[in-house]
């Protein structure tokens, strides 16, 4: 009898053992799913638009800084010097500040390649930049008026006609030629790019 009684605490104290091992098991599997869940791994080279005061850790600003091919080798065999650099100790970042991207390629009026500035944040007006137009002024004209002598002795000139040339008249010049902003509405945020990473393999 004393031996079953025995036997019977024995398994619930093996069961209770077992749901204790089972319980903290499950809570560090779970514990252990959640960073893997919630991070990733970006490709080296991929650029990310972040609204913080500085970069990741693995990530650097893209703003053109140089950087060591040797301490950066496979982000250099990514970019190679498409955005500056000497190309054997060093290369540049794509220099995001105060610009945005756009993708390459042939549009109606240009070809846009790999690692293209161009653009500007002002334009001045010319001549050229306006339509064809012309700028009308107005005349006025003095009604021919008739003239009496009075009688005296001697001779008298009398002008039977004058006549009037029409002139040339230019119109006043107007504005100061100042540049004018052609910036959309903006709000400033940070460009950082992937030194660290998964290896992007080509298709």
């Amino acid at each position: 009898m004393n031996l079953v009684t025995n036997l019977r605490k024995a398994a619930t104290i093996l069961l209770s053992l077992v749901a204790s091992i089972v319980l903290v098991l499950g809570f560090a599997i779970v514990s252990d799913s959640t960073p893997a869940i919630a991070g990733y791994d970006p490709f080296i080279g991929e650029i990310e638009l972040l609204p913080y005061s500085y970069c990741p850790e693995g990530f650097l600003e893209a703003n053109g800084q140089t950087l060591q091919i040797s301490q950066n080798q496979a982000l250099f065999s990514l970019l190679g010097t498409t955005f500056g650099g000497n190309g054997t100790t060093t290369f540049n970042l794509p220099d995001l500040s105060g610009r945005f991207p756009m993708g390459i390629g042939r549009t109606a009026d240009r070809n846009i390649v790999l690692g293209q500035q161009a653009g500007s944040a002002t334009v001045t007006l010319n001549v050229n930049s306006l339509p064809a137009h012309n700028h009308g002024y107005a005349t006025s004209t003095v009604a021919a008026a008739n003239a009496t002598a009075e009688a005296g002795s001697g001779t008298v000139t009398v002008v039977k006609s004058i006549t009037a040339n029409a002139g040339n008249a230019t119109t006043a010049n107007t504005g100061s030629g100042q540049p004018v902003s052609i910036i959309p509405p903006y709000v400033g945020m940070r460009y950082c790019i992937a030194t660290q990473g998964i290896y992007p393999s080509r298709p």
